[in-house]
């Protein structure tokens, strides 16, 4: 097409100049797009006699505003410019308008004129002027041929741009089939950035809202190597012509929001464009979608692409909240009907087969008061109940209680209670030392039960964290099991605080000083009480003989008249009151943060 363009084009021009007796010329047409006339074709004369030699290089575009274009507007014929310095010395120029038949109704180039025409002849041809009515007449006819050329110009640029748009639909339409059929698919978030970086051919980079990279992908055979998401925010902050640009922020409309291209900023360490797109859902804020501008350089396919996919990460994040929050009410209600043994054993087996739980398997129970516990906070539950699963790699269900929250930890069958309990109480202390707000928890925790042994398990474990809540003090998490405080607790949990003080107070009153002596019968009487009542397991563990455990023990029945050694009345109220010092963090006995006293009293891990 643009070579048939040419040819109509040099074929009017040399019409035109055979016509006016000219030899050699340039015609200049009108571009809408700006305004300008360029010059489209060029006839030199073969054998100039004699030569030209120009003193400048012929113009090939003319403004608006150019003063041939101002005489030829105003005069619509031909005219002869005589010799003109700008084509060479004695060069007589002849400026011809060319117009079509539209142009006079308004619906032309806007300007009057089509385009024009410059003929050149070296000699002088001011004696032998051509018939204006000849010239113009041959300039009508190259008129309608410029205008056939300039509308066949406009079509094609139509065409292209119908073709285009109609390419950037089917991009469009083909990346909305294929991100959209991502979403509540396996694979989620990952797949859906993944086909986002394969449709720009671009690394994308999914963060959520609190910076953290969820995941991320490049071009095929490419890396990916996108900067942390808040750095992209600080670069973004400022813009280049320093307007001040502030990103999405969670809104309480649906509508989706547009991609902003975060210019490229060395002093803050973006050294490539991106495109940075809030996943919003309504009111949510998960994250944000980034583009980078690698390997190629951003197009508005890219800008579309990134909108879209952050509106499939949106749907995603919302789909996956709502799966996450059925399946832990489903847990959470088949905990609460294993504590409470309300439903029948077939309706919770068929519960327990649909999750994939166990309703069969030992439990240790643990019940978590406290201020961080008592926030009816399902995400909150789900961090403790997943760190705890973490650090022991047993199934863990949660339920909440009266006061607290309920974690059911499942038991493997080979193993030892005991020894499963002392493993769950240590993971539940660690757990609880990292969670926040785990200065204040509180924690109970029963031995292995069966499943119709949950219900007492659940008692048993709520009354040690009473009296842990009741009498222990510090803010370390305090955590202690059912065979840790025994029978005792039953009365611990459920008597009045001040009436126990003064119990403990009146049995070990004698032995409550600083004194380094009375701090030592107080190790004493633990030892031997922890030890079965055994002088000689005493004597061991203290490192001393054993006549000096049965003259420390006289020394406390002589001060407080408790014979310990064969007085069973006198050996509870001892225990008793033992335990309640221990539950206080008396530096002489064991305390429920885990830590013991050496023979001096000190602390010791």
């Amino acid at each position: 097409m643009q070579n048939h363009e040419e040819a109509v084009l040099r074929l009017s021009l040399r019409r035109l100049c055979a016509a006016a007796g000219y030899t050699g010329g340039r015609l200049f047409l009108h571009d809408a797009a700006t305004g300008r006339f360029h010059a489209e074709a060029v006839l030199d004369d073969p054998n100039p006699s004699p030569p030209v030699r120009l003193t400048r290089r012929p113009r090939q575009s003319v403004g608006p505003d150019d003063p041939l274009v101002e005489l030829l507007r105003a005069g619509g014929r031909p005219c002869v410019l005589g010799e003109d310095r700008r084509g060479g010395p004695g060069t007589t120029r002849l400026a011809v308008p060319l117009s079509g038949p539209d142009t006079s109704t308004g619906t032309g180039t806007g300007t009057g004129l089509l385009g024009f025409a410059l003929l050149d002849h070296p000699a002088d041809h001011r004696a032998e002027e051509p018939l204006p009515d000849q010239v113009s007449a041959c300039a009508d006819l190259v008129g309608a041929a410029v205008l056939g050329v300039l509308t066949n110009r406009r079509l094609a640029a139509a065409h292209e741009e119908v073709a285009r748009r109609h390419e950037a639909l089917r991009r469009g339409g083909e990346a909305e089939r294929r991100l959209s059929r991502l979403v509540g698919r396996p694979g989620g978030l990952s797949a859906l950035v993944r086909t986002c970086a394969e449709l720009t051919g671009k690394a994308v980079a999914l963060f959520d809202a609190r910076h953290r990279l969820v995941t991320s992908a490049g071009p095929v055979g490419g890396e990916v190597r996108i900067q942390p998401v808040n750095q992209i925010l600080a670069g973004a902050r400022v813009r280049p012509e320093g307007e001040p640009y502030e990103p999405c922020a969670p809104r309480e409309s649906c509508e989706p929001c547009e991609p902003a291209v975060v210019p490229a900023r060395p002093a803050a360490g973006l050294l490539r464009r991106h495109v940075l797109t809030p996943v919003l859902a309504g009111d949510r804020h998960f994250g944000w979608l980034v583009v980078m501008e690698y390997p190629a350089l951003l197009t508005a396919f890219d800008l579309l692409v990134a909108r879209r996919g952050a509106e499939c990460a949106a749907t995603e994040f919302t789909v996956q909240k709502r799966v996450a929050d059925v399946a832990w009410n489903a847990r959470s209600s088949l905990a609460r009907q294993l504590v409470r043994g309300t439903s029948t054993v077939a309706d919770l087996r068929g519960s327990g087969e649909y999750l994939g739980i166990d309703i069969d398997a030992r439990r240790v129970l643990v019940y978590l008061t406290g201020p961080g516990a008592r926030r009816d906070d399902p995400a909150d539950d789900e961090r403790l109940a997943t760190g705890l699963r973490r650090r022991l790699g047993l199934d863990v269900l949660t339920t909440r209680g009266s006061e607290g929250l309920v974690l059911l930890v499942e038991s493997p069958r080979d193993a030892g209670a005991a020894a499963v309990a002392a493993r769950v109480k240590s993971a539940v202390r660690e757990v609880c030392a990292t969670h926040p707000g785990g200065d204040g928890l509180t924690a109970g925790v029963s031995s292995v039960a069966e499943p119709s042994g949950l219900a007492r398990a659940y008692r048993e474990a709520r009354e040690v964290a009473r009296c842990i809540g009741r009498f222990a003090g510090g803010r370390s998490p305090r955590v202690l099991a059912v065979d840790d405080l025994g029978p005792a607790r039953l009365f611990l949990a459920n008597s009045d605080t001040a009436s126990v003080r003064r119990y403990v107070d009146d049995v070990l009153g004698p032995l409550l000083t600083s004194t380094a002596h009375h701090t030592t019968l107080l190790l004493t009487l633990r030892s031997w009480f922890d030890s079965g009542r055994s002088v000689r397991v005493s004597a061991v563990e203290l490192g001393v003989h054993e006549n000096t455990v049965r003259l420390r023990l006289a020394r406390v029945h002589d001060l407080t008249g408790l014979d310990v050694l064969t007085d069973a009345g006198d050996q509870l109220s001892v225990q008793t009151a033992l335990l309640v010092l221990r539950l206080q963090g008396h530096p002489a006995l064991l305390s429920p943060d885990g830590t013991a006293a050496d023979h001096d009293g000190r602390r010791t891990a």
